[in-house]
């Protein structure tokens, strides 16, 4: 995978490109990345296929048996049918490694153990559209619940005086009544909710007044305040000294 792709969050955080192409490198990635050949063993085991092996193969690399047919495949394929799926479109491996490893020699899968990657791994693609409206709502949705239990005028999750026992045991277990509080008032809520619900126009009166206050939060100027050179700047007026006559 050429370094572009490799760097390219990092480029993304220090400013070097900006999101759009940040998001194009990261759709570019799955053309590297291995698929899998089977579903997992019994002991979640599972054999992956070099990105340029196989029907579905994403990339062309000289070290991989029938490139040349594919290759040619590739070439012959219209404009129009490239445009139309373009996820079909093959990346050229120009500078294969000197000194192949195992998914490399190996003519049909490597097999790769459950433990292998398994910190990191995740379903779908890190960075991808979908991930983004994926994590986007999940961590919404994880953050209200958090804050929604952490209110330290209900359930105070996150006050550590009102769990004043020792051990991990012991935490555990009034973390579980907190949890339990927190989610039988969030079923009294919507419960409420339901029973004694607004009308449509005072439903439509608070969606329209939540957004307001979202859009001048988005808006403001004076979120953070300026951050001015401290080191040349006036000693600010000493209140208690005399104005000259």
């Amino acid at each position: 995978m050429p370094e572009s792709l490799i760097d390219a969050t990092i480029q993304l955080r220090d400013k070097v490109i900006d999101h759009k192409t940040w998001r194009l490198r990261i759709a570019e990635r799955r053309h590297y990345m291995l698929r899998p050949k089977e579903k997992p063993d019994k002991n979640g085991s599972v054999a992956m296929m070099c990105p340029a092996r196989g029907p579905g193969s994403t990339a062309i690399c000289p070290l991989a048996a029938g490139c040349g047919s594919t290759a040619k495949k590739a070439a012959t394929k219209s404009a129009k049918d490239r445009d139309s799926n373009p996820d079909d479109a093959k990346v050229t491996i120009y500078n294969p490694p000197e000194h192949p490893d195992s998914i490399c020699t190996n003519k049909t899968s490597v097999n790769f153990p459950a433990t292998a990657g398994a910190k990191f791994a995740q379903t779908v693609q890190y960075g991808s559209q979908k991930w983004a409206s994926e994590y986007k709502h999940d961590r919404n949705t994880i953050e209200g619940l958090n804050g929604f239990a952490k209110d330290e005028s209900k359930e105070g999750l996150g006050t550590p005086g009102k769990r004043r026992l020792r051990g991990i045991a012991a935490q555990f277990l009034l973390i579980s009544f907190i949890a339990v509080a927190a989610n039988l008032r969030k079923i009294q809520a919507f419960r409420d909710e339901q029973l004694f619900s607004d009308s449509d126009e005072e439903r439509a009166e608070k969606r329209k007044q939540k957004q307001a206050i979202r859009h001048r939060r988005k808006h403001r100027n004076d979120r953070v305040a300026p951050w001015g050179d401290f080191r040349n700047s006036d000693p600010p007026p000493d209140p208690d000294a005399s104005e000259p006559a």
